[in-house]
């Protein structure tokens, strides 16, 4: 008979259980999409070669997946309450007909049982749908010929969805039960009054709001300016805790006063009283009011979803789009000296002799020596000159870490540039310039080349030929983000700090070329300080490994955080709706026209999800700005890879926070119809 009744009760309050249903089969297909990864065709072919970067990978995810476990299972705990909320008065008449709180706990563990059940079909087939396209993906990747896709479905990650979420579905029988057991009939059956906020002082609010727009500009003025995140981390990394800090208190002060100030300016205008405008007003002022710290942190979770989803995309596509230019040739080999000298012969004897030879192995190929200045040969602080209090910050960190810097000729410059397809250069014997791998450090040179800085170099009096440096890709070159470029008559006196020898394989089998290629290095490295390498079968494997692990877990995490993210948003709204069903059983006994209901309700919704979102977008644009700074080194993110990933993300945020705010609108529709 429960069984029955439970099934029934399904059928009649489908509606109800709306934003439940849709959250639990979006957490089941999701994890049963990214657990199924290691079963997808696609891997199975890469692990030939790419074992570790697969079991890294499986590893990270499964760790991962606990995680995500824990956010939904809290989730979906949070949806059960607001429905055992909606229905507390029809379980109170049930009561009241004579079954007793067990009974009732039964019917609700059967009716949770059932969707539970329907969600984790529904999920695992879509997941099962969207794992072929994670397929798809993995293709694209890992360049898998796809005559040898197919479909699969991975019972592993079936079994380990059904293991998660049967664990969460036993918690939460196991709340909603306690949940019963402690309500009594009259609280069922009483009707919650409205409480009333307190009103805020419009003056306290707007002088809250100013201080946090205020200390919010100051975090992002942190994050956005090298100059600034340069002294502040300069003694301790932890330090980026205090912007980061600054940033959520900030939100909180806006989300405190934002309502108040809305109110304030619109009940000025002649559109306040209007229709419903005054009621809606009042209305999202109520809800706002009640859920400032819930706000806030969505706010902040939808911003960390905006930069985990943007940052790993971003890094996908710029890696891969920028691979054939960072990667000109097949190996760039660096050997620094134990001690400088002029004798490179002897430097490359290890290969260049019977067993190996790199003139014969190599099908073109140059050899660059490298020119480390002294103390005496530039110094930064006179470098940059009356500019110095500009860049103090930076010009001091560099000076306090003893950063050197380093300079290459004229000649073996344009040797290199003809062997990766670059612009040479040409220099009178009084002249130099500067070159740059990174934009790390453009602001600083380009300030010091505009003031016409002369170098002196054994009695050669040079100045810069440019007045700002040239933006260059060389591979092996990560701690070189700003190279000098000499003529060669003013370093004849000079010693050679590190030679670099770079350039193609003449074998067609580039796997076997290097493998004798690094037997033969190990007879240099026995006699050197350090050496090297930057080849590019090594950087491809690499970025397959950044890709893969960056795109598939910040995908994972980002989407969850979305997900959890609307979730919440729909859930407080539905909530806010229910506790307000009075009033808007009073505007409809007064004649009001359902349009305007409907039309103030989609207000209300769109107010409470779009203002975090807007406030997220802003912190984002700082927080890229960061990641920007942060990756600027490796040359990870690019302009044209940004606009790319953030196209894709606002996709996913279409999809998944655009149904979120669809199927809420039509639920608290549903809701203020029933009577």
């Amino acid at each position: 008979m429960i069984s029955k009744l439970a099934f029934r009760n399904i059928k009649k309050s489908i509606k109800d259980y709306g934003i439940y249903f849709f959250t639990v089969t979006l957490g089941i297909a999701l994890f049963y999409v990214f657990n199924a990864v290691e079963s997808q065709s696609a891997m199975m072919y890469i692990t030939k070669s790419n074992k570790a970067i697969i079991e890294l990978l499986v590893q990270v995810i499964s760790g991962v997946s606990l995680f995500v476990s824990g956010v939904l299972g809290a989730l979906i705990i949070y949806a059960n309450q607001l429905l055992i909320k909606r229905r507390k008065k029809e379980f109170g008449i049930y009561q009241i007909l004579g079954m007793g709180k067990g009974q009732v706990s039964c019917l609700l563990f059967f009716e949770t049982l059932l969707v539970g059940l329907i969600s984790l079909g529904v999920g695992l087939l879509l997941g099962a749908l969207l794992s072929q396209l994670m397929g798809i993906v993995l293709v694209n990747l890992f360049e898998v010929n796809l005559t040898k896709f197919k479909f699969i479905f991975s019972i592993s990650a079936m079994w380990k969805s059904i293991f998660y979420f049967g664990i969460m579905y036993v918690v939460v029988m196991v709340f909603n039960m306690i949940i019963m057991s402690r309500m009594r009939i009259i609280e069922m059956l009483r009707k919650k009054e409205n409480t009333k906020l307190p009103v805020k002082n419009p003056i306290i609010a707007l002088l809250v709001f100013a201080a946090g727009v205020g200390i919010l500009a100051r975090a992002y003025y942190y994050v956005v300016d090298f100059n600034q995140l340069a002294v502040l981390l300069r003694d301790d990394m932890a330090m980026i805790l205090i912007p980061i800090g600054m940033g959520i208190v900030s939100t909180f002060m806006i989300f405190y006063s934002l309502t108040t100030i809305a109110v304030l300016i619109f009940s000025h205008t002649k559109s306040y009283y209007k229709k419903l405008n005054a009621f809606t007003f009042k209305q999202i002022s109520s809800q706002i009011g009640t859920m400032v710290t819930a706000i806030s942190s969505i706010c902040i979770m939808l911003f960390l979803t905006i930069c985990i989803i943007s940052t790993a995309l971003t890094i996908r596509e710029s890696v891969n789009s920028g691979f054939a230019e960072r990667n000109p040739v097949d190996i760039s080999y660096g050997i620094v000296l134990n001690k400088p000298t002029n004798d490179i012969d002897k430097v490359l004897a290890g290969i260049k002799g019977k067993n190996y030879d790199y003139t014969k192995e190599f099908s073109r190929y140059c050899v660059v020596k490298t020119y480390e200045f002294t103390k005496q040969d530039f110094n930064l602080k006179t470098f940059v000159g009356k500019r110095y209090p500009e860049f103090k910050n930076m010009v001091d960190t560099s000076m306090k870490y003893g950063a050197k810097w380093h300079a290459i000729s004229l000649s073996d410059y344009n040797k290199l540039a003809s062997l990766y397809h670059i612009k040479k250069y040409q220099l009178k014997d009084d002249q130099y310039m500067m070159i740059r791998t990174s934009d790390l450090q453009k602001e600083l040179f380009d300030a010091g080349l505009s003031e016409g800085f002369t170098l002196n170099i054994d009695g050669h009096r040079l100045t810069p030929k440019y007045t700002e440096t040239k933006s260059v890709s060389l591979m092996n070159a990560d701690n070189e983000a700003m190279l000098t470029i000499l003529p060669d008559s003013a370093l004849t006196k000079r010693k050679t700090y590190q030679v670099t020898l770079t350039g193609d394989y003449k074998e067609n089998n580039k796997k076997h070329a290097e493998r004798l290629f690094m037997a033969a290095i190990r007879n240099i490295e026995k006699n050197i300080d350090y050496s090297t390498y930057t080849s590019k079968l090594q950087n491809k494997n690499d970025n397959v490994g950044t890709t893969v692990l960056v795109t598939f877990v910040g995908l994972y995490l980002g989407i969850i955080f979305l997900l959890a993210s609307a979730a919440i948003l729909a859930l407080k709204s539905l909530s806010h709706t229910i506790d307000s069903q009075e009033r808007y059983q009073i505007l409809k006994k007064i004649g009001t026209d359902p349009k305007d209901i409907s039309r103030s309700l989609f207000v209300q919704n769109l107010f409470l999800f779009v203002t975090p979102l807007l406030l997220a977008i802003i912190h984002s644009v700082a927080g890229m700005k960061f990641v920007t700074i942060l990756f600027g080194t490796t040359n990870f993110i690019n302009t044209s890879s940004l606009i790319h990933g953030t196209v894709i993300m606002v996709l996913i945020y279409s999809v998944f926070y655009g149904g979120y705010f669809i199927i809420t609108h039509m639920m608290n529709m549903n809701i203020i119809k029933t009577r």
